[in-house]
């Protein structure tokens, strides 16, 4: 297994080579090879953190392997699976800032706090005028 240096982090990412999500979503070429496409993947390794120019060190403490992240691919360098490193899968070696979000399963959502109104009927009249 490879274990990255510093703030760095390896990211399996979701989607296959032919263009498909694990659930069967067909991605299109012009959108899988977008860079500034978000992308959703899963953190494989961590590095133990960057060292600051002041000497503080500064560990990857929000990341844990195995956490679905959403990350951008602009600064990322892409290890194709031909060595043994990652048991021949494709992945992403990137900074810890270019994660954008990590999903958490955990959170609810609060229901909008706006209710659409109840639609009034309609009533026609005989020189084809619509009244509400």
């Amino acid at each position: 297994m490879l274990q990255p240096r510093g703030g760095l982090c390896v990211i399996e990412a979701d989607e296959s080579k032919d263009g498909q999500t694990k659930s069967g979503i067909i991605i299109p070429a012009k959108v899988r090879d977008n860079p500034d496409v978000p992308k959703y993947g899963t953190v494989l390794a961590l590095g133990p953190g960057k060292i600051l120019d002041s000497g503080v060190d500064c560990p990857i403490t929000h990341l844990k392997v195995g956490d679905r992240v959403l990350y951008q691919v602009r600064n990322a360098m892409r290890l194709e699976g031909k060595g043994g490193a990652f048991d021949g899968r494709d992945v992403w070696i990137l900074n810890e800032q270019d994660i954008i979000g990590v999903e958490d399963e955990s959170l609810e959502y609060p229901a909008p706090a706006y209710e659409a109104p109840e639609p009034q009927p309609t009533l026609a009249l005989p020189n084809r005028q619509i009244v509400h």
